[in-house]
This record gives structure tokens, C-alpha cells and sequence, in this order.
């Protein structure tokens, strides 16, 4: 009797001591599984700042690829036509430029003069009234005016990204409502909407880093990191 006694206590100790270690490993696997959780909330974030890192970089590489583009267009234009494109001046003396609000576009494309319009190869359209209003000069520079003519471009715009070319709508703009064509950063500009265009800034009149040159420059902002001065004279480089 007391040896069943014995067994059965020996049976319940047993049972009790396999429970206990079910228990345990229950408890161990809840631990583990909470520290995958962690560790994949880690590395999805992780993800996250890489993705937003390798974004910010192709952005960048586009805006001064683009960049480049242009400044080979202009030196094109300037070893063709002799001079490099004249730029919006507003006032002579003192030199007081409109770096943003420029005729590179219309310049690098080149345009058809006829009855009083200037018209691209891609279908824009300026009215040549406009052009002493908006860019402060007689009319524009790269123009052919025979029908037989075809305009000099030094600029492929169907190799440019779509947002690489934008209008620029003119406040106050008594030629009519339509902008201006204009070669854009395709990044919006700081403490501007994302919406608005951001073009490139030109001075050909008075450059005060590439002196006996141009500068052309950009400013762009890509999240909360604002980006100043990208130009063509230090490469593009961001600061």
C-alpha cells in the first residue's frame, strides 16, 4: 500500500515538474517572440532612413546632372552665337538682375519669329510685345525669322524630366495671363509648395562668382534639409 502510495506520489511530483516546464517554455517563447517583434521594428525603420537617405541622393544627382546639362547648353550657345544668353536685367546702373524670371528657356530651345510671335519647336508660344515687359531686353537672341530657317537648339527638353520644365505664372502681368516657360530645379524651392516652380537662376550680366562668365544656381529644399547656392561653380555641390 504504501509503495502505491510512493508511486502515485512520485507520478504527481513528476507531472507537476513537466508542467512547470511547459509553463517555462511557454514563458521563454513569449520572450523570444517579443524580441523578433523589437528587433524587425528596429530594422523596418532602419529601412525606412534608408529608403529616405537613397531618395534624397537620386535627387540630388538629378538636380545637379541637370544642372550640368544646362551650363553645357550655355557654353554651346556662347561658343556658337558669341555670346552667352542675355539674362533679365532690370537696371543698368547699378547691375540689378531677375535671376529667377529669365529667357533661357526660350534662348537655349531657340524660336520662329513670325507676325509678332516667337513660337519653339515644342509648341509654346511668347508674343514678342511681352518679351521688353518680362526679360527687360528688345526681343530675344537665338531667333530665325526666314520660313526656309530652322532655329539653333542647344538643348535636348525631350531628354529633360517633365517636371524639369515648368510655367512660371507672373504676377501683375499686363501681356496676358499665361507664364513663362522656364528650365525648373524639378524640386521645390524652401517655404514654397511643392506645386510651385522652382527655376534656375541665371546672371550673364554681372556673375559674381564665375567672373567673364555666368552663374546659374539653384536653391531647393528636400524634406526638412534646405539646400543653398548649387551652382555652377562648385559643382553642384551640395553645402
Amino acid at each position: 500500500m504504501d509503495n502505491k502510495l510512493g508511486k502515485i506520489k512520485q507520478m504527481n511530483h513528476d507531472d507537476a515538474l513537466m508542467n512547470s516546464s511547459r509553463i517555462r517554455t511557454i514563458g521563454f517563447t513569449l520572450i523570444e517572440l517579443l524580441v523578433v517583434i523589437a528587433i524587425i521594428g528596429i530594422l523596418a525603420s532602419l529601412t525606412v532612413g534608408l529608403t529616405r537617405s537613397v531618395s534624397q541622393k537620386q535627387k540630388l544627382a538629378s538636380v545637379q546632372a541637370n544642372g550640368a546639362a544646362i551650363e553645357i547648353a550655355i557654353v554651346s550657345y556662347q561658343n556658337d552665337l558669341g555670346n552667352y544668353p542675355p539674362d533679365n536685367l532690370l537696371r543698368s546702373n547699378p547691375k540689378i538682375i531677375n535671376a529667377g524670371t529669365n529667357q533661357l528657356y526660350y534662348e537655349l530651345v531657340g524660336c520662329r519669329l513670325s507676325r509678332g510671335v516667337y513660337r519653339t519647336g515644342f509648341g509654346d508660344e511668347l508674343r514678342a510685345g511681352r518679351v521688353p515687359q518680362l526679360f527687360h531686353q528688345s526681343g530675344l537672341a537665338n531667333v530665325v525669322v526666314n520660313q526656309g530657317e530652322t532655329p539653333k537648339s542647344f538643348i535636348d527638353i525631350s531628354k529633360l524630366k517633365a517636371n524639369q520644365v515648368g510655367e512660371l505664372a507672373l504676377a501683375g502681368d499686363a501681356g496676358g495671363s499665361s507664364g513663362i516657360k522656364v528650365l525648373a530645379v524639378g524640386i521645390p524651392a524652401p517655404g514654397t509648395l511643392p506645386t510651385m516652380v522652382n527655376p534656375w537662376k541665371y546672371n550673364s550680366s554681372n556673375p559674381t562668382n564665375s567672373v567673364g562668365g555666368f552663374d546659374l544656381w539653384c536653391d531647393f529644399q528636400i524634406g526638412n534639409q534646405t539646400y543653398l547656392n548649387m551652382g555652377n561653380w562648385n559643382g553642384y555641390q551640395a553645402k
